[in-house]
């Protein structure tokens, strides 16, 4: 196991198209390449954690585009409904209020600075959500 911010989580699987950590105790994701498409999936297996999740990836995302793509990165984020399987695209899921998305409708995800911050105010507002 590993310290994250003074929390105890367990070590992170990586592989060579899929990877799995635990953000904090009891709260996984797993990300998985599809090199063909183009595409990463990001998996939350705890659905209490999920919004919380999808503001700490949404951040991480903003955060690589602006200090290492020097804003050249574009991803599209769709989120699953649970009750279909099918995957919605973000502010459309925002707009329904999608859970375990998002708690209501129009009730975006806390969003985090993420661009012209330095790593560590960064992290420490990421490990606040």
């Amino acid at each position: 196991s590993m310290k994250n911010g003074g929390i105890q989580v367990g070590k992170p699987e990586l592989y060579k198209n899929y990877g799995r950590f635990e953000f904090e105790p009891e709260s996984y994701l797993g990300f998985h390449e599809d090199a063909e498409s183009r595409s990463i999936s990001v998996f939350v297996e705890n659905q209490k954690s999920a919004m919380k999740s999808l503001g700490k990836i949404i951040a991480m995302l903003r955060k690589l585009n602006y200090d290492v793509m020097h804003g050249g990165l574009e991803w599209k984020t769709f989120v699953e409904d649970a009750g279909s399987g099918k995957m919605l695209p973000y502010k459309t899921a925002l707009k329904k209020g999608l859970q375990p998305w998002f708690e209501k409708p129009k009730k975006d995800v806390n969003v985090v600075a993420s661009e012209n911050v330095d790593l560590s105010s960064f992290l420490t507002s990421l490990s606040a959500l």
